[in-house]
This record gives structure tokens, C-alpha cells and sequence, in this order.
């Protein structure tokens, strides 16, 4: 009696303690060793099934032994299932192995992975520096806002999520450019279309000016970017101030970023798409381009140099058009 009381002393406080302890216990090593007993009964049972298995065939087998009576067909088939369990325990063998390779293969990947990168918070940093190192010495690309009084609410809401994406990509790249928004009145729809649409859009490490593009810099700086210019951009120049159309015309009008550039006495230049890409026979192939798409592919050509792989990574593929090999014939990338 007095054994079974002790046995029996399993009180509410106890209980109570012992949940508190299996709940706590919920760390990422545990976490993994639940895996690895999870994986391992998995195992086990795939185990058990093929030594069942194994056991039925020897069963069987002992009975056709001992039945001299059976004809050769039920012989026979009674190889070819024996023959058919020994091909399926094989077959799940092997993909236990398997599948203890790719788990061992994982975790020495993560285990890379976590040891290469980079803690957030440092990374976080250098690419604030790389931003405001840009503000100082990089190429300079400004988006001219002056053309907002005539779109839509929108329009207006679109063109701020678009420099919403250009902010992103500038902030990711290796080599961002020096990112001017001329024209961003305060208080004007596009400025509280962008607060609205961009969490700490205040806080961009970007040149933002209320003033008009042409009193921010001198004529012969600016090349003011049109699909429509009969200029090929070719490189970028360190001393050229390359300007992009804020625009969002639902209802496009040809000419109408190269009107506005010519009024303005300003250089115009397009980008390389009819020299590197050819056109394939389904798609729109249209070359009026999204504020962020444009800036993606002079941001890609700036980091990597290469036209080809700009345009492939900017234009989308909806427009119809495939990169062109050094010989002038098509290829897809």
C-alpha cells in the first residue's frame, strides 16, 4: 500500500510545475531535436513496415515450402510478390538515405548561410553609408516632379508608389546613385501622396528640393530621358545630371516628356532598348516605361555595366522584347 501511495503522489502543484517546465522548454535546439525524433520515427515506422514485410515473405515462403501441393502458377506468383517486397524495401532504403542526405545537406547550408551574413543592424548601417557616401560623390539622377498638376489623384497615388520602389532598389544596390526629387513642393498632392504611401518617406536619404528643375542645375548638365529622343544614351557621364519624367499618363501622349524637354532648351537621350533588344511577335512593345523601371535599369547599368543584363533585369516581358546577341540575333536570358 505504502508503494502505490508514493506512486500515486502526483499532485496538482506537480503537474502544474511539470507543464510549466515543457512549455518553457521550447528553444531552437529542442525544436530541432523534436525534428530529428520526428524524422527518426518516421524512419522507425518505415522500418517496421519493410520488417513486416520481410516477415510476411519468409511466412509466405515457409508456406510454399511446406505446401507441396501448389501448382507452379500459384509458385510463381508467390516469387514474383516475394520479388516485389524485396524491390520495395529497397526502394524505401534508399529513400530514407536520401532523405538524411538532404537534411544533413540543409543544415550545413544554413549553417554557411548564418555564419556568412551579416548581423541586420551592421548591415542596416553600411547601407545608410553607402547612401549618403552617394549623396556626395555618386552619379546624379533626378525624377522631375513638375509635371504632377496635370495627373489625376491616381496618377498621383501610382507615381508615389513608384518612387516608393526606386527608393528600395537605390537603398539595396552595391553602388547606389546620388537620387534627386525636383519639384516636391510641400503640402502638394504627389509630397503627401508619397508620406501616405511610403513609411519614412521623411527619412529618405535622397536630395529632395521644392525648387524646379531648371533653377537646381545648368542647361548643359541636364539630359532629360524621352523613348521618343532621337539621342542614344550610351554611358553615363559622371558630370550629367540624367533626369526622369515623373509621369503616370494612363491615357499616354506620344512625345510628350520630349516636347516638355524641348521647351525647356534641354538635351534629350533614350535608352539603348532598339540596339540591344529585338522585338518578338507577341507583346505591346511599347517603350514608355514606369518611373521605377527606368531608374532600375540605369541603376543596374551603373553597378554592372552592361546594358544587356539592364534591360533584361527593367523591361518587363509583357512589352514583347528579347535581348539581342553580339551578332544581332535574339536570345532569351
Amino acid at each position: 500500500m505504502d508503494v502505490n501511495n508514493d506512486t500515486v503522489k502526483t499532485t496538482s502543484e506537480q503537474l502544474e510545475i511539470q507543464v510549466n517546465n515543457d512549455t518553457v522548454k521550447t528553444t531552437s535546439e529542442q525544436l530541432e531535436i523534436q525534428y530529428e525524433l520526428s524524422c527518426e520515427k518516421e524512419d522507425d515506422a518505415s522500418a517496421f513496415k519493410d520488417e513486416t514485410c520481410v516477415s510476411s515473405q519468409n511466412a509466405l515462403s515457409d508456406h510454399v515450402d511446406s505446401d507441396p501441393q501448389m501448382s507452379k502458377k500459384s509458385i510463381k506468383k508467390q516469387q514474383n510478390h516475394e520479388q516485389y517486397l524485396a524491390r520495395k524495401q529497397a526502394v524505401r532504403a534508399e529513400k530514407r538515405k536520401a532523405k538524411r542526405e538532404r537534411i544533413r545537406n540543409l543544415r550545413q547550408t544554413e549553417g554557411q548561410e548564418s555564419t556568412n551574413k551579416l548581423p541586420k543592424k551592421i548591415e542596416l548601417k553600411q547601407k545608410r553609408k553607402r547612401l549618403a557616401d552617394a549623396l556626395t560623390d555618386g552619379q546624379r539622377v533626378c525624377i522631375d516632379l513638375s509635371m504632377s498638376a496635370i495627373m489625376s489623384s491616381k496618377e498621383i497615388s501610382k507615381l508615389a508608389q513608384q518612387l516608393g520602389r526606386v527608393y528600395g532598389a537605390n537603398k539595396k544596390a552595391e553602388k547606389p546613385m546620388h537620387l534627386i526629387l525636383a519639384g516636391l513642393e510641400l503640402d502638394s498632392d504627389i509630397h503627401k501622396a508619397c508620406v501616405q504611401k511610403n513609411d519614412g518617406f521623411n527619412n529618405y536619404l535622397i536630395e529632395k528640393s521644392e525648387k524646379p528643375l531648371l533653377e537646381m542645375f545648368a542647361l548643359e548638365e541636364v539630359v532629360y530621358l524621352s523613348p521618343d529622343s532621337d539621342q542614344v544614351l550610351e554611358v553615363l557621364d559622371d558630370s550629367k545630371v540624367y533626369v526622369i519624367g515623373g509621369l503616370v499618363d494612363e491615357n499616354p501622349i506620344k512625345s510628350h516628356t520630349l516636347n516638355h524637354a524641348k521647351q525647356c532648351k534641354l538635351a534629350t537621350a533614350r535608352l539603348p532598348i532598339d540596339e540591344y533588344m529585338h522585338r518578338q511577335p507577341n507583346g505591346t512593345h511599347s517603350k514608355i516605361l514606369a518611373v521605377n523601371q527606368v531608374f532600375e535599369i540605369l541603376l543596374n547599368f551603373h553597378n554592372e555595366g552592361d546594358w544587356r543584363k539592364a534591360l533584361v533585369a527593367g523591361v518587363p516581358k509583357r512589352k514583347g522584347f528579347i535581348i539581342k546577341t553580339s551578332e544581332g540575333s535574339p536570345v532569351c536570358l
